[in-house]
């Protein structure tokens, strides 16, 4: 049943090649084909008492500051006793360089770590091939350094070095399939961050689908086609398409690309696409007997991509079939969600993390305060500033929140099925809400 829809997905498989900047240029339907050449990393020896297993994930928990200080001269010191025994090059070091590149992050001594990480990278390629896994480990630690010193351009060739060999070291793993959804959120950050140049931008967000489906298509094969575990590669896949088909997000202090790019259209296979994942995402939770609050927002979902890509009448009908879901369920705290979701205009799309404009106050307690109401197809109307700041130097950002509640499609207000225009709302935000933030850093397993 779920294989049906999700052969909709894509006309045909597609792999990516992240291997130069030329790539970001690509047509929505091309990708270059991946060949990976299969073979296993053999783990590099080791005479020193100080081992880290290489498999395990650099999230480890905070170690206390005065044990940090200690254990960086513990490394320092079984890095030279290694060197000094077997000299500069010996397999051993990769593991002692992990593990001093490891606390040294801890301490936020960034530039030291993404030396040491680069450095336990160079020794493994040369003692293991060019292409061995084990310097996987290192060369998320070296990228998790240089996107906290703001090194991006360093970060996007460190990540297209890490795909090549994720891709040959990986292959035939579970793992696989995660390192993908790793790759995908990269290319969202390097879209935000307009790493690469403008130009590039497109070239990102067509990355980013071929990346997710890729994950998706191996997560089929390692857990079959209604595991849970689809959820993630199919939830980035729509994030995607919201992307592709003109979406744009607040972001204090971000680049956002034009409303009228050529490069971002509402087609219909852009819909058709988001349609088809969020119907999968629907059948999923269905097959796995999710709770019915979970299946009314899938349906909820369903109908709020067809409403924001201007699909009225299709969005009427999806909103009515998860009114009536809800209903059939018989479920009560089902049936209030949808009650609550439909009783208040709500900005789209809700997917956690691509929030269009950031949460307001429902009163006037903010900095900035306005008052706008929303029609009955979803516009902004009347927007005013009630009060604001007076504070020059932030005009600009101010100007910048509001013209993005302003181009804000909305889910408008529904009574007995039916889409009306609200009264005037009163909204407010404190200044965090348009000062600029740190990006969220990519999840690196």
């Amino acid at each position: 049943m779920l294989g049906i829809q999700l052969d909709k997905l894509n006309t045909r498989s597609q792999t990516i090649v992240l291997a130069s900047a030329c790539a970001l240029a690509l047509s929505y339907t091309q990708a270059s084909s991946v060949h990976a050449q299969a073979g296993d990393a053999e783990s590099a020896g080791s005479t020193s008492a100080m081992i880290l297993d290489m498999r395990a994930s650099l999230d480890m928990a905070p170690v206390p500051a005065a044990e940090e200080s200690s254990l960086i001269r513990e490394y320092e010191t079984a890095i030279e006793s290694v060197e000094g025994e077997y000299g500069a090059y010996a397999p051993s070091l990769t593991e002692q360089l992990l593990g001093l590149g490891s606390v040294l992050q801890e301490e936020n001594r960034h530039a030291e770590a993404a030396d040491v990480f680069k450095r336990g990278v160079h020794l493994a390629r040369i003692n293991g091939g060019l292409y061995n896994g084990e310097q996987i480990q290192l060369l998320r630690g070296e990228i998790r350094s240089r996107r906290a010193l703001g090194q991006y351009d360093d970060v996007d060739n460190r990540q297209r070095y890490l795909y090549r060999v994720e891709r040959r070291a990986l292959r035939h793993s579970e793992e696989s399939a995660y390192a993908l959804l790793d790759q995908a959120e990269w290319q969202r950050e390097a879209y935000i961050q307009a790493v690469g140049g403008e130009e590039n931008r497109i070239g990102r967000l067509r990355m980013m689908w071929d990346l997710y489906h890729q994950s998706l298509t191996e997560m089929i094969s390692y857990f079959g086609d209604q595991s849970l575990e689809l959820r993630k590669p199919l939830v980035g896949m729509i994030k995607a398409q919201y992307l592709i088909a003109g979406y744009e997000q607040y972001m204090p202090g971000k680049p956002t690309h034009a409303a009228d790019s050529p490069y971002v259209q509402m087609t219909e296979a852009a819909f058709r696409k988001g349609e088809s994942v969020l119907t999968a995402l629907f059948e999923l939770s269905v097959v796995n007997q999710a709770p019915p609050l979970q299946t009314v927002k899938e349906k909820l979902a369903l109908a709020d991509w067809a409403w924001w890509f201007g699909k009225r009448s299709e969005a009427e009908i999806y909103y009515a079939a998860a009114s009536r879901y809800a209903r059939e369920s018989e479920d009560t705290q089902a049936g209030v969600f949808l009650e609550d979701a439909l009783r208040q205009p709500q900005p789209l799309p809700t997917i956690d993390g691509m929030e269009p404009i950031p949460a307001p106050y429902w009163d006037d307690r903010g900095a900035l305060v306005v008052s706008f109401s929303i029609s009955d197809t979803g516009r902004v109307m009347d927007l005013e500033r009630v009060g604001e700041p007076e504070v020059e130097e932030e005009a600009k950002d101010i100007n910048r929140l509001l013209r993005a509640l302003r181009g804000t499609r909305f889910r408008p207000m529904f009574t007995d099925g039916l889409p009306i225009a609200s009264e005037t709302i009163v909204w407010s935000w404190p200044p965090s809400a348009w000062s600029p933030q740190p990006l969220e850093p990519t999840r690196i397993n």
